[in-house]
């Protein structure tokens, strides 16, 4: 009895020393911090950038903005077609069995897009009968079979919460005679491709 006694004692935490020591910790921080105060504030002041240095990246800023502003109005167009002819082409191809809305949020329909930036369009599906059709892949069997739609590539996600399908479009030949000004920003792929990101909903409501 008496080792378990001395056993229970020898395991249980020293509360006095744990309590010193953090009256030791708290007192040496506390003169360490009064006493580096000065330093401290010295060591900051001479990492804060200089005005010139924001006068420079300022104007480069704007510069920037001015760029991508002029080039996105370029190629607004462009990305309008493209946009169109997907979805005037799963409206042609699936209106029989179901019913097709088309929803655009993000950057480029609220006008903060930039170089490279994806059209991001939400498909709103209902069926038109009861059926076991899936909206989905029959919406990515549509894309695969166009090949004259200049799909570069189509990646889906349909795992995703909500079910994903990205294309890519090759625009190279059509910006040829935009004038597009450049930037260190972006790479040429960037402004070359257009990027469309399909997401799917099922709607409850009629249209």
């Amino acid at each position: 009895n008496q080792n378990k006694k001395n056993t229970q004692n020898h395991n249980k935490p020293n509360t006095n020393k744990i309590n010193n020591d953090y009256k030791i910790h708290w007192n040496y921080t506390k003169v360490n911090h009064n006493n580096n105060n000065n330093n401290s504030i010295q060591m900051f002041n001479s990492h804060v950038p200089s005005e010139k240095y924001f006068k420079s990246l300022n104007n480069e800023l704007d510069n920037y903005l001015l760029v991508t502003s002029s080039n996105i109005s370029k190629l607004k167009n462009i990305y309008e077609k493209y946009m169109n002819k997907v979805e005037n082409l799963l409206q042609n191809s699936l209106s029989k069995n179901y019913d097709i809305k088309f929803g655009h949020y993000g950057s480029f329909f609220s006008d903060l897009s930039i170089e490279g930036s994806d059209l991001d369009i939400l498909v709103y599906y209902q069926k038109k009968t009861e059926s076991k059709l899936d909206f989905y892949n029959e919406t990515l069997n549509v894309l695969q079979q166009k090949k004259e739609n200049n799909f570069e590539s189509i990646y889906p996600i349909p795992s995703a919460s909500v079910p994903i399908i990205k294309l890519q479009i090759d625009i190279k030949n059509e910006i040829k005679d935009l004038n597009l000004e450049s930037t260190s920003y972006y790479e040429e792929e960037e402004i070359t491709k257009i990027k469309i990101d399909l997401s799917f909903t099922e709607s409850e409501q009629e249209y």
